[in-house]
């Protein structure tokens, strides 16, 4: 599953780059905000690397305790 994810994801910033992935609110201004396939990918690599640095590896299990955000 954590490969075909991440192909997803390269796949689709090669393919529409600085194209729209995402809009959301951002609560604080109201305003809409969005982000391109290319910062979406660049954001999960740099999660990505913080997970890994604080101990976890490829198919641990990870909780997320949030209110629906881009990040």
């Amino acid at each position: 599953m954590v490969n075909e994810l991440v192909e997803l994801i390269s796949t689709q910033a090669r393919r529409f780059g600085d194209r729209e992935a995402l809009r959301f609110r951002d609560y604080k201004t109201q305003e809409w905000m969005s982000i391109s396939w290319n910062q979406f990918k660049t954001n999960i690599e740099r999660e990505a690397k913080s997970l890994y640095k604080a101990g976890l590896d490829v198919e641990d299990k990870v909780a997320i305790f949030s209110q629906n955000c881009p990040e």
